[in-house]
């Protein structure tokens, strides 16, 4: 009996990573851009790293950005974002249905990692939810956009103020390349 938990978590853990790779290849370089324009607004290193750390929310932080650089206060900056992030909310009470025979005490740590991508990519996947699948999943997807925040601070250190500029245009492309197509398939 042993033999068979293991083998079928080792094998949902394999499921988790398989379907994180998509989710790391687009928000590394996303993240990246993060970290390029948080330096280029003049927020330290270590607080850049904690602003992906502890809210993990591409969408948020790129506004938040957007609001410190317009001089608005911390607190409606608080107020902005959490309006922003209430989908969230809504996104995790429709999969708690699914997360049933998951432990309870990794549900706050699920709950953090649930983003838009991760949470379609369990809806598709449901056959596949368990703690190591969503748990892989949501760690990967984490640490790919951190790390990606951290690389992105980095070159803002290395390369020149016109390249960077560069690059945030092309991250408005790359929106662009990535949403078109799609938008043409659906009419």
């Amino acid at each position: 009996w042993h033999m068979i938990v293991e083998k079928s978590t080792h094998y949902k853990v394999k499921q988790g990573i398989v379907v994180a790779l998509p989710i790391i290849i687009g928000y590394f370089p996303i993240a990246m851009a993060f970290g390029l324009m948080a330096k280029n607004t003049s927020i330290s290193f270590l607080d850049t790293s904690l602003f992906s750390m502890m809210v993990f929310a591409g969408a948020s932080q790129f506004m938040a950005l957007d609001l410190i650089g317009a001089g608005v206060t911390w607190a409606n900056i608080i107020l902005a974002t959490f309006l922003l992030n209430l989908r969230h909310l809504m996104m995790t009470a429709s999969l708690a249905v699914e997360f049933k025979s998951i432990p309870k005490k990794f549900l706050p740590l699920i709950g953090f990692g649930i983003t838009d991508e991760t949470f379609s990519v369990i809806s598709f996947n449901k056959d596949k939810i368990s703690t190591s699948f969503v748990l892989v999943l949501n760690f990967l997807s984490y640490s790919s956009w951190v790390i990606g925040t951290m690389v992105g601070y980095i070159v803002g250190e290395i390369i020149p103020a016109p390249l960077q500029t560069s690059l945030s245009i092309g991250l408005y492309a790359m929106f662009a390349a990535l949403l078109f197509p799609e938008i043409n398939k659906s009419k």
